[in-house]
Formats: C-alpha cells, sequence, structure tokens
C-alpha cells in the first residue's frame, strides 16, 4: 500500500517534470529576465514580461574556424557575410553565409610593401563592398576594396584648427554617399570628426556638452584662480560608437553616465533629431545608482526604425522605437549561451540579433520570439496607417502580457485616430500616458481635450436654447411680480 502511494506521487513529480521541460521548450527558455519600466507610481519601476528574443546559436573560434583574441566590432554585407575585426590579432575576418571562415585579411600591399594592421577598432562597409578600417594604433584610416587590394590611406588631416601636435587615432567611422566620413578620434571630446572624400577636414560636428553639478559651479565662481586651478575641470563626453542607418542618419552612443543625452541620432549637419516622446529617458538602465549606471557601448537601428542599444555594464540590450518608447529590455552577465562578460558591439540581420564579446571572444545569435514580432508587426501597421490591424495585434500582444503599457497606449492612440475619445481616455489611462500637459496634444489631455470639444459641440445648441430660454421665463416671471405689485399697492 506504501509503495503503491510511493509510487503515485514518483509518476506525479515525474509528470509535473515533464510538463515544465515540454512548457521551456515551447516558450524559449532564456537565463535572463526581460522587462519594460513603468511610471504609474510617480517613479521608475520594472515591469517583467516575454522574452522579445531566445539565445539561438553562438560563434566562437572553433566553430568558424581561426583564432580570435579580442574582436571588437562587426558587420554583415548585403550577402549575409559577417566581417569581424580583431584587434588582438590584428586581422580582418570574412565569414560566409553559413558561419565560417571565407578569408582573413591581416596584411595588404602598400605600393610594392606588405603592410599589417596595427590595433584596427573599428570598420565601415559600403554597400559596395568597399572597407573603410580604422587602424587606430597606426594613426590611419585604411581603405580597401572587396578583394582586400589597397585603395587609399587617410592620415592625420591638416587643418589650423587641429594643429601641428593633433593626435589622431581613429576608433570608429561611418561614411555616407557622398564619400563623407565620420570618425571618433580617441579622446577627442569636440564631437565626430567629419572628413571630405579627399580626406580634409571639415568641421566637428555633434558635440556633447559638458555636465556641471550647479553647487560646484556656484562654488567655483568665489574661488581664487589657484583653487580654480586644482579644481577638476568638467569637459565634454567623448563618443564610445556609432552607427549609419537605412536612411542615412547616424546614430551615437556615450559610455559615461554624466551625458545627458547618451544616445543621439544625427543629422549630417549634426543636429540631435531622436525622438523622446517615451515613458523614460533613452539613457539604458534608469533606476540603477550612477555608481552602477549603464554603460552604453554601441547601437544599431533596424529598417522599421526600431534600434538596440549596447549596455557592457549591466550586459543587457535595451530596444527603442521611432518615437522613443522602450519596446523591451533583456541580458545578463554570465557563462551560458545568452548572457556575456563584456559585450562590445551588437548588429541585427533580418529577425536575428547578433551580440559580440570581446573578452569571451564569441557572437552570440539570437532568435525573435513570437511575441516581440508581434508588437514589431502592430508597430509597423500603425505607422503604416493600417489601424484596424494594428489593433488587432495590440490586442494580441497584450493576451500574451497584460501588463505592457505600451500597447495601451498605442490602442489609445488608433482610438484617438478614430475619433472614439473616451474609449481613447481609457487606453491610455491604462497605458499611463498622459501626454503633453501644455498644448494637450498628445495622450490622455488630447482625448480629453476633444472629448470637451466634442460635447460642447453635441450639446451646446441645447445649453444655448435652454438659457435662453431661462432669460425669457426669468424676465416674464420679473414682469409678472412687478405688474402683481402694482396691483397691491392699489
Amino acid at each position: 500500500m506504501v509503495l503503491n502511494m510511493r509510487m503515485k506521487k514518483m509518476r506525479k513529480c515525474f509528470v509535473a517534470l515533464m510538463l515544465i521541460v515540454t512548457g521551456l521548450m515551447l516558450t524559449g527558455f532564456t537565463p535572463y529576465e526581460s522587462y519594460t519600466y513603468s511610471t504609474a507610481t510617480g517613479g521608475e519601476e520594472y515591469v517583467y514580461s516575454p522574452a522579445p528574443y531566445t539565445p539561438y546559436d553562438c560563434l566562437d573560434a572553433q566553430s568558424i574556424g581561426t583564432t580570435l583574441s579580442r574582436p571588437v566590432d562587426f558587420a554583415f554585407d548585403d550577402n549575409g557575410c559577417l566581417y569581424i575585426v580583431d584587434s588582438g590579432l590584428n586581422k580582418l575576418i570574412i565569414l560566409n553565409q553559413e558561419g565560417h571562415v571565407q578569408r582573413e585579411i591581416s596584411s595588404f600591399d602598400n605600393e610594392g610593401q606588405e603592410d599589417f594592421f596595427y590595433g584596427p577598432n573599428g570598420f565601415f562597409l559600403t554597400d559596395d563592398h568597399t572597407l573603410y578600417i580604422c587602424d587606430t594604433e597606426n594613426s590611419r584610416i585604411v581603405v580597401l576594396d572587396e578583394n582586400g587590394e589597397l585603395i587609399r590611406i587617410y592620415s592625420c588631416p591638416s587643418s589650423p584648427l587641429l594643429g601641428d601636435e593633433y593626435n589622431f587615432r581613429p576608433s570608429k567611422i561611418v561614411v555616407d554617399e557622398a564619400g563623407t566620413m565620420y570618425v571618433i578620434n580617441t579622446n577627442e571630446y569636440s564631437g565626430l570628426m567629419k572628413l571630405s572624400e579627399e580626406g580634409e577636414f571639415i568641421s566637428f560636428i555633434g558635440s556633447n556638452k559638458s555636465v556641471v553639478n550647479p553647487l560646484l559651479k556656484i562654488w567655483k565662481s568665489i574661488l581664487t584662480e589657484t583653487q580654480k586651478a586644482k579644481m577638476i575641470s568638467f569637459v565634454p563626453v567623448e563618443y564610445e560608437n556609432i552607427s549609419m542607418d537605412n536612411e542615412g542618419f547616424i546614430y551615437a552612443v556615450c559610455a559615461s553616465s554624466s551625458e545627458n543625452t547618451p544616445v543621439k541620432r544625427l543629422n549630417l549637419s549634426g543636429t540631435d533629431i531622436l525622438v523622446r516622446s517615451g515613458y523614460v529617458e533613452i539613457a539604458g538602465d534608469v533606476i540603477s545608482p550612477e555608481n552602477d549606471a549603464s554603460i552604453l557601448v554601441d547601437i544599431c537601428s533596424a529598417d522599421n526604425g526600431d534600434y538596440f542599444v549596447l549596455d557592457s555594464n549591466k550586459c543587457r540590450i535595451f530596444t527603442y522605437n521611432q518615437e522613443g518608447y522602450l519596446l523591451y529590455a533583456f541580458g545578463r552577465a554570465g557563462n551560458q549561451l545568452g548572457t556575456f562578460k563584456n559585450p562590445s558591439a551588437i548588429e541585427c540581420y533580418q529577425d536575428k540579433l547578433y551580440v559580440l564579446d570581446s573578452v569571451s571572444a564569441t557572437i552570440t545569435i539570437f532568435d525573435k520570439t513570437e511575441y516581440a514580432k508581434e508588437i514589431e508587426m502592430a508597430s509597423n501597421c500603425y505607422y503604416a496607417g493600417d489601424y484596424e490591424q494594428s489593433e488587432e495585434l495590440w490586442n494580441s500582444v497584450l493576451k500574451s502580457n497584460a501588463f505592457y503599457e505600451l500597447a495601451y497606449t498605442y490602442l489609445g492612440k488608433i482610438n484617438l485616430k478614430n475619433g472614439d475619445n473616451v474609449k481613447a481616455m481609457k487606453y491610455f489611462e491604462l497605458g499611463n500616458y498622459r501626454g503633453d500637459k501644455i498644448t494637450f496634444m498628445t495622450g490622455y489631455n488630447k482625448a480629453a481635450s476633444e472629448n470637451r470639444k466634442e460635447m460642447m459641440a453635441k450639446y451646446l445648441g441645447l445649453i444655448v436654447v435652454t438659457v435662453i430660454v431661462l432669460c425669457v421665463l426669468g424676465a416674464l416671471v420679473k414682469k409678472w411680480r412687478a405688474k402683481n405689485a402694482g396691483k397691491e399697492v392699489e
């Protein structure tokens, strides 16, 4: 009898275990938690959500068939081939579509002499497969064609604005269709270097503003010149990484937590045009204390306008849409597939996300889940003007995550566009999206303002007639009372 009871318990435990394992297989196990933020209580709070991406595979030296030391940057060409720059081994590795080594470039012919890279840190790949390589420790930019043949070398540009002793150590680069280069120079705080196709210095663009503590600023105003000289000087923050989106704008990130806007989208004149309409700042983790804040090291963008920001300190990926809303955040430090030691670069290609770890010398591949695909489709339909389909998809997203405030917000926007202000107010309230408090042009405030106008338009005629009738009745009553008062006097 006792044995039978034990056997039954064991069978139940086994069935429960199998159900858990099956559930993990079906939903996609992830070694990290995914989340967004809520400001419903007045401050930022974590709101956990389903996983937007699951770890799919990992590329390392063994799987690709070569040695890796300190890979620092990578990119895909239009054929799906992957280019990797290894700063430790001073070479460029090109993988085919299957993820195996197709070719390695560690040297090139320079006017009859074999020339080598020294500490390359970044590169840019054009549509015709021309390579602009930041050969950092050699203080130059090397341009190679798709066969690895030298096209040109750009050394330190000559300009009175730079001076004779300027230290040219390019680390990251993007190139526009006209051949103009935008370069991050190591320890340069004036912004991005803008160089012409001929390599001439044009200007610095997109300079970050220095962040000064107001109390220190007041204190500094009353100090002597000697005391001021001993104080720490506040200089603008340098850029950490840049990338170019499909519209030709430059995404740039700063690693320092002291920068007010560490993520920017610059036009070619250096003006920041990034839209920031979300609930929280576009700065990675907005809850952690300053001494444990996010360190943003790379950024990439998808064709639909979403962009991914890589945090090397938290080992997380923050994804925002074109309006600046945080779609989701995920990732953590660790040794499992899907976790990182020191993530340094990120790329998106088709429906997959690729993260390069310079310490473990690996590239982790993440596959987009159905949850993230549904969010993407709902967003795409909204911006394409297909509000009916978008509404259906956002409602489906809420079935997977009933606490996803962004879905309620977009449902509010859809109903506002459709003229259902009462329903829009309801969804905006659920989505915790008050909108502009001054102009009443967005969110709940916009819907409430439109609702008041609608009510006024609907009942204005009745109100006017009622007021006129009441005025006439009041006048008649007053006249009647006056007449009766005269009779009483007689």
